[in-house]
């Protein structure tokens, strides 16, 4: 699933994977491809209260110049170990990685990432 932060506070995660399970999916498990990070992503005191009163305080974070800031893997990683769903997380910010990402908040610029998934037998 694809989820800005307004989709994640959403439970647009819940819902993937209740509708993975209603599918058969047995033992998921996630990752977190690269997306903008804290230190990146300053971000509006009433929205992270809205954020933080779903997901959790885990979720705020501070930018490098020190303004309020979500930590959008945080966040992820909050809704799915409410589920026991492992995770593994891709390090990269795509604000910090402008040579090798798009960033549509960081630098309005508009690109296409591609992701692959596979079920390994």
């Amino acid at each position: 699933a694809h989820a800005g932060w307004r989709g994640v506070a959403a439970g647009v995660l819940d819902r993937t994977l209740d509708a993975m399970a209603d599918l058969g999916a047995e033992a998921p498990t996630a990752v977190l491809g690269p997306c903008i990070h804290a230190p990146c992503y300053a971000f509006g005191e009433q929205d992270l209260d809205e954020v933080a009163a779903v997901l959790g305080d885990e979720v705020r974070g501070t930018t490098a110049s020190g303004a309020p800031a979500l930590d959008l893997p945080a966040a992820v990683r909050t809704a799915l170990a409410r589920r026991q769903v492992p995770l593994r997380t891709e390090p990269a910010c795509t604000a910090c990685g402008a040579a090798t990402w798009y960033s549509h908040r960081a630098r309005a610029e508009v690109g296409r990432m591609a992701h692959l998934t596979w079920i390994e037998p």
